[in-house]
């Protein structure tokens, strides 16, 4: 029962105009800012009060220019400056309390009526959007690959055949006719975005070959410029890192050799290619390549040089080297007393001095 013919939609409380006074001495402007949102509910956004005030501001002095002054160009820099009243227009936000059918009071169940009103109304006029968008994406689409297609000073017509302009031309007038039929009229953008993907299967290709042709010059000078810098590079590495080998020298200057051959016969071949053809060499394969050749002489143009050992590491090297020789001549020393001792085993000696087989001998006689 809200919002019936003559009954109040509510109270709109705004404050903070005190203050407002308060700070500049009037109110001003004061203005109730409102709009509706996509479901046609009202909305109150906010409330702000704005007025013109005079403020002080520093200036550059009026200076009288005298017979014989340079340009505008030729004044010194430290101008004058004076301070003079000039009016500025501020704008202070106001605070705003909103309480809509007063009064009025939504039960659980008609606040979650209204909720799903809201969100029907938000997703009707999602799809509206987007099934205008979708036709007017086909639409455009249509008319200006036509156009292009059909006109003999256009990168579209000389990047593709004769027969390749009559299947795309047709296709496109067949969309552009769809667009303006019955059955259009209750298709949704899925739909709509569904034609425009066919259509565009067949010039794709033709475009493709044009952005070829504008990105594939640059990859080549790149690749060409890594190839004659680190080639120069590699060539010095004997003087400026002579710790890299022969054998890793010549195997990075073969990857660049083999790049510089790679590149020259390709884009030789691009050249002799008819523009409505598919590209010889594309960008990335360009790329790729030199990524390849790149990465394998930074990994040995960044080989660091063999630390060099100081006359105080060969010394304590030495020193190490005698001890672990006496080390060892100890442990063979060892070796060689443990040897003996378990040979003399066998011949223990009793108390008197004798041998344990003499005293066997002695026992005998008596």
């Amino acid at each position: 029962d809200c919002g019936k013919p003559g009954e109040p939609m509510g109270n709109v409380v705004v404050s903070g105009i005190d203050a407002v006074v308060k700070k500049r001495g009037f109110s001003g402007d004061v203005v109730l800012h409102t709009r509706t949102d996509v479901g046609g509910a009202f909305v109150v956004d906010h409330a702000d009060a704005s007025m013109e005030i005079e403020v002080e501001e520093k200036v550059a002095a009026d200076v009288e220019k005298k017979e014989g002054d340079g340009d505008e160009e030729d004044k010194p820099d430290d101008i004058p400056e004076e301070t003079k009243l000039v009016r500025r227009r501020v704008t202070d936000r106001l605070d705003v309390d909103i309480d809509l059918f007063p009064g009025v009071k939504m039960s659980v169940d008609d606040h979650k009526a209204s909720k799903k009103v809201l969100r029907e109304y938000r997703e009707m006029d999602r799809k509206k959007r987007e099934l205008a968008k979708a036709k007017n994406d086909l639409e455009a689409y249509c008319i200006s690959r036509s156009s292009r297609l059909n006109d003999e000073d256009s990168d579209l017509y000389a990047y593709s055949t004769e027969s390749e302009r009559a299947s795309a031309s047709k296709a496109l007038m067949e969309a552009e006719d769809w667009i303006y039929s019955d059955e259009a009229e209750g298709a949704n953008a899925a739909t709509f975005r569904s034609k425009l993907s066919g259509v565009s299967a067949l010039i794709d290709e033709i475009e493709n070959r044009i952005q070829e042709a504008e990105t594939r010059p640059g990859a080549l000078r790149t690749a060409r410029a890594f190839a004659e810098d680190s080639m120069k590079t590699v060539e010095a590495w004997a003087e400026t890192k002579p710790w890299i080998t022969a054998e890793e020298t010549e195997t990075v200057a073969q990857n660049i050799t083999s790049l510089t051959t790679w590149l020259s016969e390709k884009e030789a071949a691009q050249e002799a290619a008819d523009k409505n053809t598919d590209p010889v060499v594309t960008t990335w394969q360009i790329l790729s390549e030199l990524d390849t050749v790149k990465k394998a002489f930074t990994r040995v143009n960044i080989k660091s040089k063999p630390l060099e050992k100081t006359k105080e590491v060969e010394e304590v090297e030495e020193v190490e080297e005698l001890e672990d020789a006496d080390t060892a001549e100890g442990v063979d020393g060892e070796e060689d007393k443990n040897q003996e001792e378990e040979a003399g085993a066998g011949a223990e000696q009793t108390e008197d001095g004798k041998t344990t087989e003499d005293a066997a001998g002695d026992h005998d006689e008596l």
